[in-house]
């Protein structure tokens, strides 16, 4: 290598520790790192490394000391043409998709949810526009029959650490060779995108689709920015952890065929499907017992959704996504108020709630025929007295509503939720059947 070379990274998860420590193995410098989070931070605490802020004005910090190169890894915001204007050879991205198709997020999501057999991984120059820039490095590989998104993700992170180092030999021998993307070629998936009808599996399907939808939205525990698939029942909404295809056609679709605690098998249209570890919306594993009351028993035929409901779902979806972290982050820093002349629960102690009502269920089963408009996220409020008047408002909601609450049997948080009261749409939004993400 003729001489060492200095860079400056920029992103918020491991992909970036590894690629730090490689460039710093062969003899390279570190400038700084730039990210948001804690975990990157103590990283840099730990070997010694300049952190910054990634919400400062980072780009100033190097007036007189301008990198040979920028690495944004794990990085899923743009960059400002200052920070891209930066080093003095090339500004490079890591992009988990095979560019020029599958640019923007959540590639391996959709890679999988379109049926896709190959999928691949980039580092390419950073323009102004997302994922655009000329091809470095790419690596292609098949995408594996039972690969979900979590799996398909983990083997893109090994594969960016081999081609990171690929990336590093080049860059030492001076043979780059930036190949321009095709841009006929191009798909883009943006950060609000959803999958059609929020995930609700239709048995009438193939069982190559409803697998790879379930696949697809499997991030095996990580966060899941997309939805996650699920099934609707006569009365009430779970979700299958598993899929597997179990045998051949001949029942109509939607036919429970068998059931046992947390799967059931069901017909589809060319097929038969086990679905394994099911879980109602809150995450209690189905048993058989709480399928009979969701109406799931051998030979019951899982409801289809009206085309007038689909169209609701993906209408609620491009109304909610842009909104959803922000709802998210309300609902589970909200505190409970105090009740009047209530006791407060004991340290640990379990809640518990009655049945539903056949009142109840009954609202259930037409919850989705109700038309939903997911509002605006009040703003951030930077004082305490703003989040205790979000709580206050929500509780003053609930103690209005509780009489026309829908509950899923068994348990009342595991309903699907459709009412006029704006927080309960919130909660319909962010834990219901319409967009319950993991």
């Amino acid at each position: 290598m003729p001489h060492a070379l200095a860079a400056v990274f920029i992103g918020s998860d491991t992909l970036l520790l590894q690629c730090v420590e490689h460039w710093r193995s062969l003899g390279h410098t570190v400038t700084a790192v730039v990210t948001d989070t804690d975990k990157v931070r103590r990283f840099c605490a730990e070997q010694g490394l300049r952190c910054l802020d990634a919400a400062a004005d980072y780009v100033a910090e190097f007036a007189n000391q301008r990198p040979d190169y920028l690495f944004a890894v794990t990085w899923l915001r743009l960059l400002p043409e200052r920070a891209i204007g930066l080093p003095t050879r090339l500004a490079v991205n890591f992009h988990d998709g095979p560019l020029p198709r599958y640019a923007g997020l959540n590639a391996t999501c959709w890679a999988i949810l379109q049926g896709e057999r190959e999928h691949g991984v980039t580092w390419h120059t950073i323009e102004a526009s997302a994922d655009t820039g000329a091809i470095l490095v790419q690596r292609l590989f098949a995408i594996e029959p039972d690969d979900t998104a979590f799996t398909l993700n983990a083997r893109c992170f090994q594969h960016a650490q081999e081609s990171f180092a690929e990336l590093c030999e080049r860059i030492g021998g001076d043979t780059l060779a930036p190949r321009v993307q095709d841009r006929t070629q191009r798909s883009w998936f943006g950060r609000h995108q959803r999958p059609r009808h929020l995930g609700v599996v239709d048995c009438t399907q193939s069982a190559a689709a409803v697998g790879a939808l379930v696949r697809g939205l499997d991030h095996g525990g990580y966060k899941n920015p997309l939805a996650i698939a699920k099934l609707v029942a006569p009365h009430g909404v779970f979700v299958p952890g598993e899929v597997a295809v179990v045998g051949g056609g001949g029942k109509a679709p939607g036919t429970v065929l068998a059931v046992a605690d947390d799967e059931l098998t069901v017909a589809v249209a060319d097929g038969e499907l086990r679905f394994s570890r099911c879980r109602c919306l809150r995450g209690t594993p189905m048993t058989s017992e709480l399928f009979a009351r969701y109406g799931v028993v051998a030979g019951a035929v899982l409801p289809r959704l009206a085309a007038a409901q689909l169209e609701q779902l993906d209408q609620l979806a491009a109304a909610s996504a842009p909104h959803e972290e922000r709802w998210a982050a309300l609902l589970r820093g909200a505190e409970p108020l105090p009740v009047p002349c209530g006791r407060t629960p004991r340290a640990g102690a379990k809640r518990r709630a009655p049945l539903a009502s056949s009142e109840g269920r009954a609202c259930e089963r037409n919850a989705l025929r109700r038309p939903i408009a997911v509002p605006s996220p009040p703003a951030a409020s930077t004082s305490s007295g703003g989040s205790a008047s979000i709580s206050r408002a929500k509780s003053s909601a609930s103690a209005r509503d509780r009489d026309t609450r829908t509950r899923a049997p068994g348990s009342s948080s595991c309903s699907v939720r459709a009412t006029a009261s704006l927080p309960r749409r919130a909660r319909t939004f962010t834990r219901a059947a319409m967009s319950t993400r993991e």
